[in-house]
């Protein structure tokens, strides 16, 4: 899915699905932040590190923090 200019990643968007308020949440950070965490989430070399980020993204999102410097 196309959001703005960053392209959520697929598996990334299963979960959102999974988790409306943490994917509303997400639509609402300002695009730095979602640039930040898509970025992040890219930077995994192993596919289980990305499945870790994907299960921490989004447990920030659904909490409403914007960063994962801001818990």
């Amino acid at each position: 899915m196309v959001h703005g200019l960053h392209i959520i990643p697929q598996d990334l968007q299963i979960e959102f699905n999974k988790n409306s308020t943490a994917f509303l949440n997400y639509q609402n950070f300002a695009p730095s932040y979602r640039k930040s965490y898509l970025y992040w989430l890219n930077q995994a070399k192993r596919e289980i590190t990305r499945q870790k980020r994907i299960v921490e993204i989004i447990k920030l999102c659904e909490a409403n923090i914007k960063s994962r410097g801001d818990w």
